[in-house]
């Protein structure tokens, strides 16, 4: 094959685009942010969706929870009595792990430092295929209640702790005030996605999980992960329902405990990105949109591109070369453009991750790091070739069709005849069906944004700060020693200059740490034990709510003098009212927060009753976008649960990061030994837990506005390439009479129809993708008739706008200037 002929038409194309300087560095600028944002998204994609999880043969690895439908909770945690039974009954897990989350407070060998820590039985890192780089894993025996305490430390404890010394192993370090053998080290990045364990952060400590049978909470207390590894030739199809299976024998076998609890397996993939697949596809779906968009716009600019060079194409044809250069000649100059446009979007997309990265830190799962690796630059080059060719095609398949005798002999131009003047029409209608689609979903996404920032959380955020502190129970062993240090701790934070209130809790609102007890009422008739309710718990000290903002609706807030021995008091929410008491008054009566006698083991110990003295406002503590359940508040003094992690918040005046220091310095004045893990304030809590919305909203929002520039481009240039096409034809016009607003209408009038055309196939388009969208809206049909009806008619005023002004020069066209040749 003869490759001269086509590397002089690669030659001549690079030369053309040289000289064209200015419509080069334009479309090359298009291009590069068209492409360069569609690979920052697809890093998204790729990292979050794409991307193996990092361990061996994840695709193996399920999460395995419990479901109580009746309560509608389709996914619980797990009891330490089901999962044993689970383990030991199973056929289609090669190795099964469950796992709690449990913080320590390390002491020994440097500061005292609150870290987040995991405890688990010995087959946790071999099902997730995970080796110590230093030392060992955990041994089953040390799951046996009385074993050594071991633990293995995490790899930036090994580095900050230890110095990084390969020796650590048989190291003591003392977590809670008791010593622990250090074992082993965990690998760097150790996390365990989509399980919940790492939302307070990644684990820096691991320790055994004791599995002791004659524990009262082996089978009453709901709160492990359980992950497992499938064997080989199992699916998860065939595990689920074998587990559910073992469910209903364990519901038989253990009615008091397992009435009503089902189970189900997932994939700890699917466990991963079930929470952030929509948003992720959304953003790389309007990208795609915005990329095609300037697809078309950029095959625009080669149509007219072309034309001025009909008349040269047919006389190389007329000489004798073949159409296939003409072709190649055109694609060359497309390619050579979406390369250009690829090289910049690489490098511009080497920025965007890290801003997309900082943008969407607080919903991407932990464990994902947005980088420009090798599969992103391969998405980029794919593009970048694609896009070369998609708006290359056409004008070279016109260019190669032109009329050799109707060019030479002065006939109609390339552009001025219908099927390509229709291909010119078709691309701009497509432009604004593809803007009006991307600002429908900007509308939504918009008015659902709206909602969720509306919603009263139940409490006021502003100047607001707390700080977290967990309590060793080797020296806070007793509830009294507790009361002793919060009363201490919250009463010298209150008398800080600015500090306007103060008070401690279990709980705070968009945090991932809260309780939930079953509820027995007084005067409530025998239930069996799936339908008795649950409700949130939160135990707190007087002046909480006043710290908060809490409102109190009716009676009396919690008290100094509810304290250990006095008469058993509660708050409850206003849902809590509605749900159990409907228009009754709750003030007087009696609850329990635990399961009614009836279904107790001997064994157990009833819990007291608690009389409902005030209702407070409803706190929407899981977000904006999550209903209230009914919640229950206890006075810390009479809390029998042996609460030892607290948030203590205070309502202050002034800078709050001042204040961060001065709380720290609280804390280790009251108790030297107790650090202080984190310090975080109410309003920047909110803010995050808008972060997904917010993103889809600025991102979406973003190309919205990019598609209506380009789309408002494409009806400018398409009425004025009329124009300029039609001078004469309009100077005979008027030179016969013709009114200018005759000429006017005209001309807009076929930018306007090329656009009515592109909004009616926009609208079409916007109802799928609402419908797809419908997941991420909030208080916001993907039908509603505001939005759409909002952005038909601003397109359709930009859309007159932009015909307008060309069709206003067609009317004040000169006769004699436009005829002067003829």
């Amino acid at each position: 094959m003869n490759l001269g002929p086509l590397w002089q038409e690669t030659r001549l194309a690079a030369r053309r685009l040289a000289r064209a300087r200015g419509l080069t560095l334009a479309v090359v600028l298009t291009l590069g942010l068209g492409i360069g944002a569609s690979s920052a998204l697809f890093s998204v994609v790729n990292s979050v969706l794409l991307a193996p999880l990092p361990f061996e043969a994840p695709d193996k690895l399920v999460v395995v929870w419990e479901t109580r439908s009746a309560q509608g909770a389709p996914t619980v945690t797990v009891s330490l009595g089901n999962f044993e039974a689970w383990r030991r009954l199973n056929t289609v897990f090669q190795g099964m792990a469950a796992v709690q989350r449990r913080p320590y407070n390390v002491t020994g060998s440097g500061e005292a430092v609150r870290v987040n820590a995991i405890r688990a039985t010995a087959a946790l890192l071999p099902t997730l295929g995970v080796l110590p780089v230093v030392g060992r894993g955990l041994r089953e025996e040390e799951e046996l209640p009385g074993s050594q305490p071991v633990c293995l430390i995490g790899y930036g404890l090994w580095l900050s702790r230890f110095g990084g010394d390969p020796n650590v192993s048989g190291k003591i370090l003392e977590l809670d005030g008791r010593s622990h053998v250090v074992v082993g080290v965990l690998p760097p990045g150790f996390e365990l996605p989509g399980t919940g364990i790492s939302d307070m952060g990644a684990p820096q400590l691991l320790t055994p999980l004791t599995l002791d049978q004659n524990d009262p909470n082996y089978r009453a207390n709901h709160n492990s992960v359980v992950v497992a590894r499938l064997r080989d030739g199992v699916g998860v199809g065939r595990a689920d329902q074998e587990i559910r299976s073992l469910a209903q024998r364990l519901e038989q076998e253990y009615p008091e405990w397992n009435e009503g609890v089902g189970a189900l397996v997932r994939s700890l993939h699917e466990q991963v990105v079930q929470g952030v697949r929509a948003s992720i596809l959304l953003l790389f779906a309007t990208v795609g949109f915005v990329l095609l968009l300037v697809c078309v716009n950029v095959a625009t600019l080669m149509l007219t591109r072309i034309a001025a060079r009909e008349r040269e194409t047919a006389v190389r044809v007329a000489l004798g070369a073949g159409r296939t250069r003409v072709v190649w000649q055109v694609l060359t100059e497309a390619l050579m453009l979406s390369i250009a446009g690829g090289v910049l979007g690489v490098l511009l997309s080497l920025h965007a991750v890290d801003a997309l990265g900082a943008l969407a830190a607080s919903w991407l799962p932990p464990h994902v790091d947005l980088v420009v690796d090798l599969p992103v630059l391969a998405f980029a080059l794919a593009v970048s070739v694609l896009t070369g060719i998609g708006f290359g095609i056409v004008p070279a398949w016109m260019l190669a069709g032109v009329r050799t005798n109707d060019a030479l002999a002065g006939g109609p131009r390339l552009l001025g005849r219908p099927g390509q003047k229709r291909a010119r029409q078709a691309f701009v209608a497509t432009q604004v069906a593809l803007a009006l689609a991307l600002l429908v979903a900007t509308g939504l996404l918009l008015r659902s944004f709206a909602r969720l920032t509306n919603v009263d959380p139940g409490y006021d955020a502003r100047d607001r700060i707390a700080l977290f502190v967990g309590l060793p129970n080797t020296r806070y062993g007793e509830r009294t020693q507790v009361t002793a240090f919060l009363e201490q701790l919250v009463g010298e934070v209150g008398e800080l200059p600015g500090v306007q209130s103060a008070g401690a809790s279990i709980a705070l609102p968009l945090e991932p740490l809260f309780w939930q007890k079953h509820l027995t009422r007084e005067e409530a008739p025998a239930q069996q034990r799936a339908d008795v309710p649950v409700v949130d718990l939160t135990i707190a000290t007087p002046g909480f709510l006043k710290a908060m903002g809490i409102p109190l609706i009716k009676g009396r807030p919690l008290q100094r003098s509810d304290r250990a021995g006095s008469h058993y008091v509660a708050l409850v929410n206003e849902t809590f009212v509605r749900t159990h008491y409907g228009n009754g008054d709750p003030l007087g009566r009696r609850i329990r927060l635990g399961l009614p006698d009836h279904l107790l083991e001997e064994s157990a110990n009833a819990q007291p009753w608690l009389t409902i003295v005030g209702v407070v406002g409803d706190v929407r503590r899981r977000g904006p976008a999550v209903p209230v359940l009914p919640e229950v508040y206890v006075p810390q003094a009479q809390d029998n649960d042996s609460a030892r992690e607290f948030f203590v918040v205070a309502h202050a005046s002034g800078p709050l990061d001042d204040l961060a220091e001065r709380l720290r310095h609280v804390v280790q004045r009251v108790d030297p030994l107790q650090p202080v893990a984190r310090v975080v304030t109410l309003d920047r809590m909110q803010t995050n837990s808008l972060s997904q919305p917010r993103t889809n909203l600025l991102l979406v929002g973003g190309f919205g506005l990019a598609a209506l520039v380009l789309a408002v481009m494409g009806v400018y240039g398409l009425t004025s390439h009329s124009v300029t096409s039609r001078t004469r034809e309009f100077g005979l016009r008027l030179a016969l009479g013709a009114r200018p607003s005759t000429i006017s209408r005209l001309v807009a009038g076929e930018g306007l129809a090329v656009s009515a055309v592109g909004i009616i196939l926009g609208l079409g388009m916007s109802l799928i993708g609402a419908r797809l969208m419908a997941g991420l809206l909030f208080g916001v049909m993907p039908t509603d008739l505001m939005v759409f009806t909002v952005v038909a008619v601003t397109l359709i005023c930009v859309v007159l706008v932009a015909a307008y002004l060309p069709a206003r020069r067609a009317s004040q066209t000169d006769p004699a200037e436009a005829l002067k040749w003829e």
